[in-house]
């Protein structure tokens, strides 16, 4: 059995040739380390699109054997889904293997393995789909009865593996379920475990690195107890019975990773610096006029995203007109002007809306040079 792949390369997204193995098979492995997304922002190594799959699952030809590896937080549960449907239908054997983390969107994905299967110290995770949501309250309930099929899609999936009961599933997913590979093969999520090799983990508060990949946890609100305290083992931590001989193998802080292998830690630390960058340069495309105390703060304070960042400027812009509006009624009732005839009717609020989504857009666009398409 091949053993657990260790991340010796910069790239987070990899495809192998099929090549023909001992027992004449023609097989091929595919890498989905890293976050699941609709779209790049720019062309990050680390994110995977179902679009990227589906060109490369062609790309390869026929295949006997299709070894896939994940290492993933999640993502995208609607390009999790496609990437399944893409696997699934493919007609190559699927072998999966949990290369450390499959949580959230996938874990939809390791579901089209005929066969899954989990290193030591390798986790599973299900929860509830989640979304942003912005309006009044019949789009707050319009969001939720989406959310609700959505829902249902994934356990469907989850049922193709596991003999649990729709019910049974959604208490999982309601409670976000965590799974060590024990948890997840009694659980029937999974089907084996890898004993070759532990998975290699690595921690500092929710940011995690398992087998050389970053994960950002902070976003999940049951997060297991052995990740909270890096000194903890998983054995220890969830109290797993069989896993008792990994005591001896403790998770590593930052401190010790820096001491022992230096060259991991610079590549960590590079890759947090990258990362900073990266979103700093977001912020300024997107930035508009007359908001700067908006976007230093997110620059310097809150560290949020460019994405929540549009939000908050399109709140604030929002916010802005109906202030203006508001001072122009009183105006206008001071001045008594209500009572001639030919008054401009108020601007829809659709209207308006559009335009302040349009205004953060042009802003984006203007210092990118570009059109988004």
């Amino acid at each position: 059995m091949s053993k657990t792949v260790k991340q010796t390369f910069r790239k987070f997204w990899n495809i192998k040739p099929a090549v023909k193995n001992e027992t004449g098979l023609v097989e091929a492995e595919i890498l989905i380390y890293g976050y699941i997304v609709a779209y790049k922002w720019w062309d990050e190594d680390e994110d995977i699109t179902s679009k990227e799959l589906d060109q490369e699952l062609k790309a390869l030809g026929d295949v006997d054997l299709l070894n896939v590896r994940i290492n993933s937080g999640g993502g995208d549960i609607f390009e999790a889904q496609a990437m399944y449907s893409m696997l699934k239908r493919h007609p190559a054997i699927k072998h999966v293997y949990i290369d450390g983390l499959a949580a959230s969107a996938a874990s939809v994905v390791a579901m089209a393995g005929d066969k899954i299967i989990m290193p030591i110290g390798s986790m599973m995770m299900i929860h509830n789909p989640v979304t942003l949501a912005w309006g009044d309250e019949n789009e707050m309930r319009k969001t939720a009865e989406m959310l609700a099929k959505v829902r249902d899609t994934i356990i469907a999936v989850y049922k193709t593996k596991t003999t649990k009961t729709e019910d049974e599933i959604k208490k999982m997913m309601d409670a976000e379920t965590w799974m060590t590979a024990n948890d997840a093969i009694e659980l029937g999520f999974a089907d084996e475990i890898e004993n070759d090799e532990p998975v290699e983990t690595v921690q500092n508060g929710k940011i995690i690195v398992i087998n050389g990949i970053e994960h950002d946890l902070s976003r999940y609100k049951n997060v297991p107890q052995f990740i909270n305290k890096p000194n903890l083992t998983v054995a220890a931590s969830v109290n797993v019975p069989g896993l008792a001989y990994e005591k001896e193998e403790k998770i590593m802080d930052l401190k010790e990773l820096k001491e022992k292998y230096p060259e991991i830690y610079d590549e960590v630390f590079n890759l947090g610096v990258m990362a900073e960058r990266e979103r700093m340069k977001a912020i300024d495309e997107l930035s508009i006029p007359g908001y700067d105390d908006i976007v230093n703060k997110a620059k310097y304070e809150t560290g949020i995203t460019a994405e929540k960042l549009a939000v908050e400027l399109i709140k604030a812009e929002k916010q802005r007109g109906k202030d203006f509006l508001e001072q122009r009624k009183q105006d206008v009732e001071s001045s008594k002007v209500n009572n001639v005839d030919g008054v401009a009717a108020p601007i829809e609020s659709e209207d308006e809306e559009e335009k302040i989504v349009n205004k953060v857009v042009e802003g984006a666009n203007t210092k990118r040079g570009r059109m988004n398409k």
